[in-house]
């Protein structure tokens, strides 16, 4: 399940997709897309750091896109804020906790999950940001 905090970074991707190049203040972001404020300030320092979005500080400061909306997938986001959050098992992750799983050698269930939780990033890897704008 994605997150809230998730959900208000892909808002936060979306709008500056939509709005272009220039740099936009986080408390615009957070109006115009419905997300806390206090959401919104740590959402942009999480894709700063993930090197989504480039801030600047001042009176024309922001954040803006370093990427093209095209270059940057639902599952990047995703992955940015919650990389184990669309896990359908832990057992599809190449860890289950700090080791391997020691049942996928005889677990009938866990090729099947592997194979569905490689549908399900390969279609959020598929979808891009300029793909969901409106046009």
């Amino acid at each position: 399940m994605i997150t809230r905090e998730t959900d208000y970074a892909i808002r936060t991707v979306l709008y500056l997709s939509q709005t272009g190049k220039d740099y936009i203040s986080t408390a615009e972001i957070a109006e115009k897309m419905d997300i806390p404020y206090r959401f919104a300030r740590k959402v942009v320092r999480n894709l700063t750091e993930a090197h989504l979005v480039e801030s600047t500080r001042g009176k024309t400061g922001g954040v803006r896109l370093i990427l093209a909306p095209k270059e940057i997938s639902l599952l990047k986001v995703i992955q940015t804020l919650d990389p184990k959050n669309i896990l359908l098992n832990s057992c599809c992750s190449d860890n289950c906790g700090d080791h391997k799983c020691e049942r996928a050698g005889i677990c009938t269930v866990h090729e099947k999950l592997l194979g569905l939780q490689s549908m399900v990033d390969c279609g959020l890897g598929e979808i891009t940001f300029d793909q969901l704008l409106n046009k």
